[in-house]
């Protein structure tokens, strides 16, 4: 999560980082088109401040638009269901991984995974996160 590691960075800048190193590290393999295969995750869930949401949303925008023009494709935004509702209704069109607690009535059509909880795995020190996809298929663009 970029946000975690270096909060100044505009969302352009943002976009060209995980551009970069996802090119660099060699991560992406095409598909028949010659289009990269990452679909792009983009992690919201830091509560803007109310003085700041066009500022908010306008970033958002960016780093879409720009990752959509790089890999093909629209990213999957990882939040909270709550948070989406409250800050997030002009995303209403891309597919969702939810984190946290939902209801049955929250598993959406555009939700494609949902983190239900954080949990030990076998082989892997510490916790590690447990997600469920409601319905198997196939992601598309």
């Amino acid at each position: 999560d970029l946000n975690k590691i270096v909060p100044a960075l505009t969302a352009a800048l943002k976009a060209e980082k995980l551009i970069t190193l996802t090119d660099v590290a060699g991560v992406l393999e095409k598909d028949e088109n010659g289009n990269d295969k990452l679909i792009p995750v983009l992690d919201i869930e830091v509560e803007p401040k109310a003085s700041e949401l066009a500022r908010f949303e306008e970033g958002i925008k960016t780093w879409i638009k720009l990752c959509k023009k790089h890999y093909g494709t629209y990213p999957i935004i990882y939040t909270m269901p709550n948070f989406d509702k409250k800050y997030l209704p002009f995303c209403s069109k891309y597919k969702k991984w939810y984190a946290g607690r939902i209801n049955e009535n929250a598993i959406l059509s555009k939700t494609v995974m949902w983190q239900v909880a954080i949990k030990p795995v076998p082989g892997i020190s510490g916790n590690a996160d447990w997600d469920f996809c409601p319905k198997i298929r196939k992601i598309k663009k």
